[in-house]
C-alpha cells in the first residue's frame, strides 16, 4: 500500500482481484493432507511416551521370564540348594512356567504318539 501526499485514495498492490488470485493459487498448491498428518509437540510426546511405556512393559516381562528360567535351570541342575529363601512372586512365576512347560510337553508327546501310531499303522499295510 502506498499513499502520496494529497491523494485521497492510497494505491494498493496487489489489487483485490490480484490478491484473491494469489491466495487461490497458494491454496491450490498447499497440500492439505500433509497438514492433517502433522502433530503438535504435545501429541508427539504423548504418542512417543505410550510407545516407550509399551516397550518397557514388554522388556520387564522378558526379564521376569529370563529370571524364572534361570531359577528353573539352577534348581534343576544343582546351582541352588533347594528353593529356600526364594520370594513368593518368583516361586509363583516358577510354578506357572513349569506348568506351562509340562502342558506343552504333554501336548507335544501326545501329538508325537498319535502321529507315530498313524505312521506305524501305515507301515503295516
Amino acid at each position: 500500500m502506498a499513499r502520496k501526499k494529497g491523494e485521497a485514495q492510497p494505491k494498493v498492490w496487489p489489487s483485490d482481484e490480484e490478491a484473491k488470485e494469489l491466495l487461490m493459487k497458494f491454496n491450490s498448491t498447499l497440500d492439505v493432507s500433509s497438514l492433517k498428518k502433522t502433530k503438535n509437540q504435545e501429541e508427539f510426546l504423548h504418542s512417543r511416551s505410550l510407545k516407550l511405556h509399551e516397550q518397557v512393559s514388554k522388556l520387564d516381562l522378558e526379564n521376569r521370564e529370563r529370571e524364572t528360567l534361570d531359577l528353573l535351570h539352577d534348581s534343576m541342575y544343582g546351582g541352588r540348594l533347594g528353593l529356600v529363601g526364594t520370594d513368593k512372586d518368583k516361586l509363583l512365576s516358577l510354578r506357572d512356567m513349569v506348568e506351562l512347560k509340562m502342558r506343552k510337553s504333554k501336548h507335544g508327546s501326545s501329538s508325537l504318539w498319535s502321529g507315530s501310531e498313524s505312521s506305524h499303522s501305515h507301515c503295516r499295510r
